[in-house]
């Protein structure tokens, strides 16, 4: 992929805590950015860029024909060889943009089918793909009805958000009063065209996976298998991963089959996805399918275990040139985003020290002193600070974090 070929056009930066190591793979390729903001860090990794005004999310999410001249302006200058985005809310974007250019894409239809919960939800269950009881609650007596008839626990989500924001476990009656209150007012912050209502979910127990795929002209590459630990309760604040490159899960028959069908029912055409799944004694269980790459830390685990790199990945696929991704290392790796112990101020983090940890591959602070933080539902994602390790076996990278962690302290004034 070098310039005669075309030049990568990239929707949104994100946050640079966990995107720079992003565009820094992908730096060696003539990269144009569309963003809402005149780039900072991202300008080594660029060519060049186009700064959009800045709309709501309701407006990024279904006014998109603002995008047609500018599109049509940057193709007349520059030949574009694919589109691409590591954002949930510009996926809807980028397929505009694709079919504006005649270039592969995932398929709006297919972004709306994996955005919309609900949506989803109908689309599994008319496919006997094994998923939660599932039902869509547009006030809080039918939430209460859908309660009793799972049976409590239940889980309570907006219908197009990510990230687990406004995802809350009601155990009781009372619970889910207040979990209705918090999932409706997060929906309405953040997924205007999907607010109004919730899901109301059976609660499934087992380990959580996720497994980020490539998918061309509806062909799917799974790439490799994270298992995701969650803290926080009762949110579901994701706080790490583990990736094993030897992982014997990424062909369980059960797992692939479930994988194959998802992607079929869900009209994916061409991209990368991210499918959370529960691993139940009775087999997989499909939590979500995500149209895009994994978030947080889960592309510099996966790269630090295998060698594959999903930004790259993401890449060979817009532009048509993926042609199999096979794992260049035969490590494990593990990574812990740690939140604060309570709403503060900081007054200092303290990072493990690299010399007593020799399997720590990166320590970073995400804050500094004086900077506020928090915990949901006043702050989602709020993290202070995260350790990634890695190790030639599962047992010795997670005792690696564990020791590594156990140095690492944020500190509140």
């Amino acid at each position: 992929m070098t310039s005669d070929k075309g030049v990568l056009l990239v929707v949104g930066a994100g946050d640079r805590i966990y995107r720079e190591m992003i565009f820094e793979s992908l730096s060696a390729l003539p990269i144009w950015l569309l963003t809402h903001h005149e780039p900072s860090w991202e300008r080594p990794h660029i060519l060049g860029s186009t700064v959009l005004p800045r709309l709501s999310t309701a407006q990024v999410s279904s006014r998109l024909d603002f995008l047609d001249p500018v599109v049509l302006g940057l193709a007349e200058q520059m030949p574009l060889s694919g589109v691409l985005t590591f954002e949930e809310l510009y996926t809807p974007a980028v397929c505009r943009i694709a079919d504006l250019l005649g270039l592969p894409n995932f398929g709006a239809d297919a972004v709306e089918n994996c955005r919309d919960k609900h949506r989803t939800r109908r689309l599994l269950a008319a496919a006997g793909l094994p998923q939660p009881q599932s039902e869509y609650a547009e006030d809080a007596a039918e939430a209460a009805r859908l309660a009793d008839r799972f049976g409590y626990p239940v889980v309570v989500k907006p219908r197009g958000l990510a990230g687990s924001i406004g995802v809350l476990l009601a155990a009781n009656p009372a619970e889910l009063s207040g979990a209705l209150d918090i999932a409706l007012a997060a929906a309405a912050t953040g997924a205007q065209r999907h607010a109004g209502g919730v899901l109301v979910e059976q609660l499934i127990e087992g380990g959580e996976v996720s497994v980020d795929c490539a998918v061309v002209a509806g062909a799917v590459t799974p790439l490799f298998l994270a298992h995701k630990r969650v803290a926080g309760a009762p949110y579901f604040e994701e706080i790490g991963q583990l990736v094993n490159a030897s992982d014997p899960l990424l062909a369980e028959p059960a797992i692939v089959r479930t994988l194959y069908r998802a992607h079929e029912v869900l009209g994916i055409h061409t991209g990368m996805t991210h499918t959370e799944l529960k691993l139940t004694p009775e087999g997989p269980v499909i939590i979500e399918v995500n149209a895009r790459t994994g978030g947080d830390l889960v592309p510099h685990t996966a790269r630090g275990a295998t060698g594959i790199d999903p930004a790259l990945v993401a890449a060979q696929v817009a532009t048509g040139t993926f042609a199999g991704a096979v794992a260049s290392r035969h490590r494990v790796c593990a990574s812990e985003l740690v939140y604060p112990p309570r709403a503060g101020t900081i007054a200092e983090v303290v990072l493990p020290d690299p010399v007593a940890h020799p399997d720590l591959a990166a320590a970073v602070a995400l804050v500094g002193p004086g900077d506020r933080v928090a915990l949901p539902p006043e702050a989602y994602l709020d993290r202070c600070a995260y350790a990634i390790t890695t190790g030639d076996d599962v047992e010795s990278c997670v005792a690696a974090l564990e020791a590594a962690l156990h140095d690492l302290r944020v500190v509140l004034k």
